[in-house]
C-alpha cells in the first residue's frame, strides 16, 4: 500500500518514461534559442503568446507596450508622436530611456528617429499609429505609423523587431540614439563583422556589411541593429558628450551622416530598406551572432527563424565571445 500523498509503484515506470521523453524533446534543448518561451524552457506545456500588446501610460505619455521574450518596447503613440520611447531587455535595463535628463520629453534618444522627427519619441511628426488587423497577441504583432509622407510598419516577433517601409517621399534614415546597457559609460562598445570592439567615434562613414551590435561589459545582453539591402548611404557612429562633459548617449544610423558631415540624411529612399533590431545573450560567440543576424536579414518578418545548421553554437571555442575581453 502506498503512503498518503505518494504514487503507487505501478505508475513509476510510465512516469519515468514520460520524463525521459520530455528531456529528449526539442523544447528541452532550446537553451540558446531566442525564440524559446520561458514556459517551454521550464517544461510547462501551456503555450503563451510569443508577443503581447497592450495600451498603457508610460512616463506620462500614451504608449503601446509590446512584450516579447527578448524584451519590451514602449512605443509612443499619442499627439502626433510615434517611435520607441523605451526598449527594455530581459534584465530590466532600458537601452533608450528617452525620459532621462536632459530632454525629459524625448528631446534625446529613441528609435528609429527618422526624417522630420518621424518615429522620434517626444516629438510631434503628425503621426498616427494603428494596430494592424487589431491583432494584439500571437507570433507576430504589427504596428503601422504614417504621417502622410512616410509609412513604416513595425513587426514585433519573439526575438526581434523588423521595420518595413510602405511609403516614402524622399530620403529617410533609421537612427538609434541609445544608452547602452541602461546607462552611458566610457566602456560601452560596438562590434562590426570583423569582431573587434570599438568606441563610437565617427570612424566609419559607410559600414559594410550593414550590421553591428552594442554592448556593456557589465550586462548580460547585447543589442543588434541591421539593415538590408547594402547601399552607400552613410552610417553614423559617434558618442555625444554634452557641453558640461556629460556622456548623454551613443548614436548609430543607417542613412544619416555623423556630426563630421552635418548629420545629413541621404542615400536611402523608396521602400526596399528593412531594419532589424533586438537583444541577444552577450555570451553568444561572435560568429554565432553573425549567423543569427544574417538569418534575421534573410527572413526579417518570419517567426521562428534559425541560423544555418553549420553556425557555431554558444560554446564554440573557435569564435571570440561578445562578452568582456580579458
Amino acid at each position: 500500500m502506498s503512503l498518503p500523498g505518494s504514487l503507487p509503484k505501478s505508475l513509476l515506470p510510465a512516469i519515468t518514461a514520460l520524463a525521459l521523453s520530455w528531456a529528449a524533446s526539442p523544447a528541452a534543448d532550446a537553451g540558446d534559442s531566442a525564440t524559446a518561451s520561458p514556459d517551454s524552457a521550464e517544461g510547462n506545456p501551456t503555450s503563451e503568446p510569443a508577443v503581447r500588446l497592450s495600451e498603457v501610460e508610460w512616463r506620462g505619455v500614451g504608449c503601446y507596450r509590446i512584450e516579447m521574450a527578448m524584451g519590451t518596447v514602449y512605443f509612443e503613440k499619442d499627439d502626433g508622436v510615434s517611435g520607441f520611447k523605451s526598449f527594455i531587455d530581459n534584465e530590466g535595463r532600458d537601452w533608450i530611456a528617452s525620459y532621462l535628463p536632459p530632454g525629459p520629453n524625448g528631446e534625446f534618444r529613441g528609435f528609429p528617429n527618422s526624417v522630420g522627427n518621424f518615429g522620434h519619441a517626444g516629438r510631434d511628426s503628425g503621426s498616427v499609429t494603428t494596430v494592424v488587423g487589431g491583432v494584439t497577441e500571437g507570433d507576430v504583432v504589427v504596428l503601422e505609423s504614417t504621417n502622410g509622407t512616410f509609412t513604416f510598419q513595425y513587426w514585433f516577433l519573439a526575438d526581434r523587431v523588423a521595420i518595413k517601409v510602405l511609403e516614402s517621399e524622399g530620403d529617410y534614415c533609421f537612427l538609434l540614439e541609445t544608452v547602452i546597457g541602461g546607462s552611458s559609460e566610457e566602456e560601452d562598445y560596438f562590434v562590426l563583422a570583423d569582431g573587434r570592439k570599438r568606441t563610437p567615434s565617427g570612424e566609419f562613414r559607410d559600414i559594410s556589411p550593414e550590421w553591428f551590435y552594442l554592448g556593456d561589459p557589465k550586462v548580460r545582453n547585447v543589442m543588434f541593429l541591421a539593415k538590408s539591402p547594402e547601399d552607400d548611404a552613410p552610417n553614423e557612429n559617434h558618442r555625444q558628450i554634452r557641453p558640461n562633459g556629460m556622456h548623454n548617449m551613443d548614436l548609430f544610423s543607417f542613412g544619416r551622416a555623423g556630426k563630421e558631415d552635418g548629420y545629413e540624411i541621404r542615400g536611402m529612399s523608396g521602400t526596399d530598406a528593412v531594419c532589424v533590431i533586438g537583444f541577444a545573450p552577450a555570451e553568444r560567440p561572435h560568429e554565432a551572432m553573425k549567423a543569427w543576424i544574417e538569418a534575421y536579414l534573410d527572413q526579417p518578418f518570419t517567426p521562428g527563424v534559425q541560423p544555418s545548421p553549420s553556425a557555431p553554437g554558444p560554446g564554440s571555442p573557435a569564435a571570440p565571445s561578445t562578452g568582456p575581453e580579458g
